[in-house]
């Protein structure tokens, strides 16, 4: 590489100038509160060097009205992370919402498969499917038979052979070939960096995870029934056991660990922030010195 092409590479950034071929196009799948957050995220980093653009939210049908109005809403303030920070207007006409300066389009539809997004100038999208419905490459390859996808991320742990990344442990196995893969759940990518920094210095005999958990939308406010008896109590008022996947998630990840580690889950009265507690048997009990 020469001094000038090294030059233009690393002053891209500052010069204005835009990396047209690194630049990818971004479809959020649902507008939940994960899909919500990743947007404000993406629209953080809108501008001419911007290498992830949100070019479209698709949504169920609405059997309501003003539902722009509301999805922009949800955007604009939420109880937990705070007032969004910016402008955040609608374009009912055209059915988008501008969010400083970026144009989204809302598409509404029932189904991955029905929906065009060349149509709209979307080309070769990456969709992040975050509504929880699909998790398996049957569900999810749903997305792929759209018009204008490229590739498919799952906001969620993942069913079958979908490859389960934490980014910086396991981020290096993603293959070009790839068309769908899973960011596993927010608990694995709590536990797994560490017990991968953990097992390379020590080895891990076994262990177990407990989690301190957030209430989520699946419990109920109030107590009422619910398929899962425990999680039928209200979930502002109660400290409710519950299953966690998130053990077994990491053998994904970490393959050495598979069969190693139990788990469960501990849902509080909290809506926002977790921990988890590792209680780890080692194979190693000192720390290599230099």
């Amino acid at each position: 590489m020469s001094i000038d092409q090294y030059l233009e590479k690393e002053l891209t950034a500052v010069s204005g100038a835009k990396d047209k071929e690194a630049s990818q196009d971004v479809v959020l799948y649902g507008f939940g509160r994960i899909g919500r957050l990743l947007a404000r995220l993406l629209i953080e980093q809108t501008g001419p060097n911007a290498k992830l653009n949100l070019r479209a939210i698709v949504l169920r049908p609405s059997k309501g009205k003003d539902d722009l109005e509301k999805r922009a809403s949800l955007l604009r303030r939420d109880s937990v992370h705070g007032a969004f920070n910016g402008s955040i207007t609608i374009d009912k006409e055209n059915n988008v919402i501008k969010a400083n300066g970026a144009f989204i389009k809302v598409i509404y539809a029932k189904s991955p498969s029905e929906v065009d997004y060349i149509e709209h100038d979307i080309q070769n999208a990456l969709v992040v499917d975050n509504t929880g419905i699909w998790s398996d490459e049957e569900g999810l390859g749903q997305h792929l038979q759209s018009k204008g996808v490229a590739k498919v991320l799952l906001t969620a742990p993942k069913k079958g052979d979908i490859k389960n990344i934490v980014y910086g442990v396991n981020h290096n196995m993603i293959l070009p070939e790839d068309k769908i893969v899973s960011a596993a759940s927010c608990t694995t990518n709590a536990i797994t960096p560490v017990l991968k920094a953990l097992n390379d210095e020590f080895g891990i005999r076994n262990g177990h995870v407990e989690t301190i958990h957030s209430y989520t939308n699946d419990q109920n406010l109030i107590d009422n029934y619910h398929p899962t008896p425990r999680r039928g109590r209200s979930a502002p008022l109660n400290m409710v056991i519950s299953t966690t996947g998130a053990a077994k998630a990491v053998a994904k990840a970490l393959p050495e660990l598979k069969g190693l580690l139990t788990g469960n889950a501990i849902r509080v009265p909290t809506p926002n922030v977790s921990m988890a507690i590792m209680n780890l048997n080692l194979k190693k009990r000192q720390i290599k010195t230099v």
